[in-house]
């Protein structure tokens, strides 16, 4: 009887067991299968008043979603919403952007995400640049 007991035990564990690491390699493989945003443009440094392009490689017919963060003359972050938009054929994304006057020297962000066959990607593709001068 214990015997028979310590078996089916044993069994469930193997059960157990088994299904997580079937869901680990379903979880991995479903990963892979999301497009990984590349940074692909990204100035530097950037000077107040003139125009940028930003942009991303990533698969074909993505919509791509983007925002860039600063922080202005009153010291506060601030964040302006690029245009969603698709990506080409070679799967770019691009942007231009002109720096604000009221932008402080310092660095700032673009950050964004992807969006296929109507899935969000949890993909984030931040980069850092340079406003006028950093520390």
């Amino acid at each position: 009887m214990m015997e028979m007991k310590r078996t089916s035990i044993l069994a469930m564990i193997a059960v157990v067991l088994a299904v997580q690491v079937s869901c680990r390699f379903t979880q991995r493989s479903y990963l892979t299968e999301k497009p990984t945003p590349i940074v692909a443009n990204v100035p530097k440094l950037l000077v107040r008043g003139e125009e940028y392009k930003f942009s991303i490689k990533t698969t074909s017919e993505a919509q791509c979603h983007a925002a860039i963060g600063y922080y202005d003359l009153e010291n506060k972050w601030t964040i302006t919403e690029l245009p969603t938009i698709e990506s080409d054929e070679d799967g770019i994304c691009e942007w231009s952007w002109k720096i604000p006057e009221d932008a402080k020297d310092g660095l700032g962000e673009f950050r964004g995400r992807i969006e296929e066959n109507n899935e969000q990607s949890h993909n984030t593709f931040p980069a850092s640049f340079c406003i006028g001068q950093c520390p």
